[in-house]
């Protein structure tokens, strides 16, 4: 059980870190059933194309709207928030010098498709050399080396 003074402070928590930022940037909220059914209906060669080409127009755009510092750490920080606030299921791990994201998206090998090279284009945004993304038909999976 949880109190309501400590439940109001994550909704403000929530709103002032996530929602209200992401409505500024544009972002809004979807049904991940009609998301994963539209990009089954693309191939792989569409989906990286238009995540490269997303990324080129907008990835800046969009992380200047989210966080008040443009860089690596602070996307890394949204991204968190995004995660958490969407009900993805996460976890990350710290071992010698690596840090490993392990997020389960749950919509199928095109989603995870687009994360891993949406988060490919931002390695190379931020040019962070020591990073690889992998993805399964549902997970994605990021190394990052310090």
């Amino acid at each position: 059980m949880e109190s309501v003074n400590t439940l109001v402070n994550q909704i403000i928590k929530s709103y002032v870190q996530w929602h209200k930022p992401a409505r500024n940037a544009g972002l809004g909220y979807f049904s991940k059933v009609l998301l994963a059914k539209s990009m089954d209906h693309l191939t792989d060669e569409q989906v990286i194309n238009m995540t490269e080409e997303f990324c080129s127009q907008h990835l800046r755009d969009i992380t200047h709207m989210l966080r008040s510092s443009h860089t690596f750490s602070s996307f890394m920080e949204g991204l968190c928030f995004w995660l958490d606030s969407s009900g993805y299921r996460f976890r990350i791990d710290s071992l010698n010098g690596t840090d490993t994201y392990v997020i389960q998206f749950d919509l199928g090998r095109k989603f995870s498709l687009y994360f891993k090279t949406q988060m490919q284009s931002v390695f190379e945004h931020f040019n962070v050399q020591n990073a690889q993304a992998e993805m399964t038909d549902n997970t994605v999976i990021l190394k990052i080396n310090a």
